[in-house]
């Protein structure tokens, strides 16, 4: 009898938080299945996604013995928001009459707003995952998930596999890399849809749930520093990862901008002149937290990576003399983010107010 062994590939298909990721698995068994072995596959360490538990029906790319007899056949299965995935094999097995040994399939889910830097490990000298000693190339050949993958059959004690990324994997010519034939192919750029033109992807991209740490940079000037004066603020912001107007069911998101102190503008719904598209048009001030607090419309996504965005409000300025405020931007899905922008120099730097001064200039008299 032949020792089952399971060797997986797994990738996603973005690494930015919030976005709708697609994590795609190839999987090949050392024997085949059947379906009178009862094979349960289950996949864990998916967790902290924003995707709720559910049943759902899972399609196959491809399947069978160096061939596609199980292409788009569906698969019941369980997720469950721990980070589980379940899929009872019997069925699907049960349509063919040769043997199969290998499935292609993909699971969408939602990406966290929060990084976890221990989700991908490398492997140790010994080839163990993990632990003391593991060290990572710059090529990311010997990184591993911390995803495991689990066969189970009913005449052989369950299988194991902490799937390895693309690059480096010594059994990766049993699956064809390669969009047109349907199978996993690595991620390499990233379209329109995460930015104003096509960019590249790094190393380390593809791992499943491996995420960007989100930043964004920017200016705040204005446009007088007089006391008492109608200031016009205009902020620049530009992000390194594609900004959503929702982070998972029902999570709106919101841009808050702290630290502007020093008005008398009464807290209000404020009118935002020629903001870049998607930002709204409107915004909330605060002048009790000193906050302007404004959103995104439109479709998800359309506040893209490294573009900048432009949009201008009008304060007025406090009587008392103050310095440059220093202005902070935080994202309420994205809670590991929190900026400073860069000020203005001397006069436009936001909110600051020069002191009101006297000059007698000249002083004369009409009669002695």
């Amino acid at each position: 009898v032949v020792a089952q062994q399971l060797h997986t590939l797994v990738m996603q298909s973005t690494p930015f938080p919030c976005a709708l990721n697609t994590i795609s698995f190839a999987l090949l068994s050392r024997v085949p299945l059947v379906p009178r072995c009862q094979p349960l596959l289950t996949i864990s360490g998916l967790d902290t996604t924003l995707t709720p538990s559910s049943a759902l029906t899972i399609t196959l790319i491809s399947g069978g013995n160096f061939g596609g007899n199980l292409v788009s056949q569906t698969v019941p299965a369980s997720w469950s928001q721990t980070g589980t995935l379940t899929m009872n094999l019997t069925s699907v097995l049960s349509t063919v009459t040769s043997s199969v040994d290998r499935l292609l399939f993909q699971l969408p889910l939602t990406n966290p707003g929060v990084p976890t830097p221990s989700r991908n490990l490398c492997v140790n000298p010994g080839g163990s995952v993990g632990g003391s000693g593991a060290s990572c190339d710059a090529t990311y050949a010997n990184k591993r998930t911390a995803v495991v993958v689990t066969l189970a059959v009913s005449t052989f004690t369950a299988s194991r596999s902490y799937p390895q990324y693309m690059v480096g994997y010594t059994d990766a010519g049993v699956f064809p890399i390669s969009a047109s034939s349907g199978s996993l192919a690595p991620v390499t750029t990233y379209d329109t849809s995460y930015a104003a033109s096509s960019i590249s992807a790094v190393a380390g991209d593809g791992l499943p749930l491996n995420l960007h740490s989100p930043t964004i940079s920017g200016m705040v000037t204005q446009s007088s520093s007089d006391p008492c004066a109608s200031n016009t603020i205009t902020v620049n912001l530009q992000s390194n990862v594609p900004i959503y107007n929702t982070c998972g069911v029902g999570v709106s998101v919101y841009i808050t901008l702290g630290g502007l102190s020093g008005s008398v503008t009464a807290d209000s719904t404020i009118t935002l002149s020629n903001p870049t598209a998607p930002l709204s048009s409107t915004a909330v001030w605060s002048n009790a937290n000193s906050n302007l607090i404004l959103n995104t419309t439109g479709a998800p996504g359309t506040l893209l990576l490294s573009t900048n965005y432009v949009f201008s409000f009008t304060l007025q300025n406090q009587a008392p003399a103050q310095e440059t405020r220093t202005v902070s931007v935080t994202v309420t899905s994205l809670t590991t983010l929190s900026s400073s922008l860069g000020s203005g120099l001397g006069m436009s730097g936001p909110l600051k107010i020069m002191p009101l001064n006297w000059t007698v200039a000249t002083a004369s008299q009409s009669t002695p």
